[in-house]
């Protein structure tokens, strides 16, 4: 190991935190900034060397060894390797060198995780703590953004988006959601002041927007199927602010017509064939799954049918599973314990709903976010350890929604430093 090499890294990434921590240092939220980097650092690193010791290597090990090696054919034909980075693919002589070679998602991670491969000398753990940090400065910014709007809630975004167990586990170390949560955190936060008041966005901004997009989609076209909709039509309808009578209906009827747009983003997104993806990508990983970490859906012919029987049960299981009954190996346990003590404060949050403290118009486009995404994950990832991993892209999300104004997490909060 070229310790020398480490140094110079740890000393770049620890200027870059260090300069972000400054812009950031106004917040109520800062408070936890350095311990929720510490946090988010060290469960990356616990990822790896859990799947390293225990799992066989996994994805993460695989992404890891492929950027290597992609890494290491840059010094030999460093044309063909800048040249990779504008084609699907890489070039035919290495291609049987890659395990995610047949993979266009994975092979996408791979050629983003070579960049930092190539200048930490292909060092797993320093490109660990390079995704983590930049996983972080992302989810940060979206939480600073929350706490900002809302004061005095500082503390539910803290636990939220920064130490909920299993978002920060999930969303951290070499993974696609890793990068995925970071830039979806990046985008979240460019565009918040535009659904507050319209401004004519600068040309760079929207030009980090695409790029941001481009990012996401490449990695988890299926979870921007859902974020753009989302998204463009709170935009469109908040521009618009149609009469209150009128706003459910305008908003479902402007979602319903982006989503059919946002359908032909992919193949396996087109209105005749996605409920069928679904389905088949279902049955696949059942296949694979244990009966104790998989979900037990109704067996159908017809996709339409199956998806709608079944749906219900792909909702509450995207929302509450795994729950006391999945007993099984230890991160699978643990989740059952942080649901399970998440949904026990969840019901205080029902008082706040009864008096009214939630503002319908914003919690619209949240609640169907949240329900889509729970729903179709859960249909189409009925194994309850990927689910928990997929979950990332909208838990902090729910989490924050069922700590904001609840009275039970507010006596527990007041024992928070």
């Amino acid at each position: 190991m070229n310790w020398w090499l480490v140094l110079l890294n740890l000393m770049v990434l620890g200027a870059a935190i260090w300069q972000f921590s400054k812009y950031q240092s106004k917040n109520e939220l800062y408070r936890y900034f350095w311990a929720g980097y510490l946090w988010k650092l060290m469960l990356g690193l616990l990822m790896g060397y859990w799947y390293a010791q225990y799992l066989g290597g996994g994805d993460t090990w695989t992404y890891f060894e492929d950027a290597s090696t992609l890494a290491r054919s840059a010094a030999k034909h460093p044309a063909g390797y800048l040249q990779s980075f504008f084609k699907k693919g890489v070039d035919s002589w290495i291609l049987p060198q890659l395990g995610t070679a047949g993979e266009p998602r994975a092979l996408f991670m791979v050629k983003l995780l070579s960049v930092f491969a190539i200048f930490t000398a292909s060092n797993y753990w320093l490109m660990s703590v390079y995704l983590s940090t930049l996983s972080f400065m992302g989810i940060w910014l979206v939480a600073a953004r929350i706490s900002e709007s809302y004061p005095g809630s500082h503390k539910a975004a803290a636990w939220a988006f920064l130490f909920m167990p299993s978002v920060i586990f999930w969303s951290s170390g070499i993974s696609k959601e890793s990068v995925f949560m970071g830039a979806w955190g990046f985008m979240v936060s460019y565009s918040w002041p535009y659904f507050k008041n319209w401004q004519p966005p600068h040309l760079a901004k929207v030009l980090v927007l695409v790029l941001l997009v481009y990012l996401m989609y490449r990695l988890k076209y299926y979870y921007m199927a859902v974020i753009l909709p989302v998204g463009l039509t709170s935009l469109l309808i908040y521009q618009w602010n149609p009469r209150e009578r009128h706003f459910l209906f305008a908003w479902i009827g402007v979602f319903l017509a982006v989503v059919v747009v946002a359908s032909w983003l992919h193949p396996n997104l087109y209105p005749h064939h996605i409920l069928e993806v679904i389905k088949t990508n279902a049955g696949e990983i059942a296949l694979k799954s244990s009966p104790q970490a998989l979900i037990k859906y109704q067996d159908h012919q017809n996709p339409l049918i199956w998806s709608f029987i079944n749906f219900p049960k792909a909702f509450f299981s995207g929302l509450l599973r795994p729950y006391w009954g999945d007993w099984a190996g230890i991160w699978q346990n643990l989740a059952i314990v942080e649901n399970g003590l998440l949904w026990i404060l969840g019901l205080g949050s029902l008082s706040s709903i009864r008096k009214g403290q939630f503002d319908s118009k914003k919690m619209l486009p949240v609640i169907i976010y949240i329900a889509v995404m729970a729903a179709f994950l859960a249909l189409a990832t009925p194994n309850l350890g990927t689910l928990s991993r997929y979950k990332v892209v909208f838990m902090p999300v729910l989490v924050y929604i069922l700590l904001f104004r609840n009275p039970w997490w507010k006596k527990l909060e007041d024992l928070l430093p």
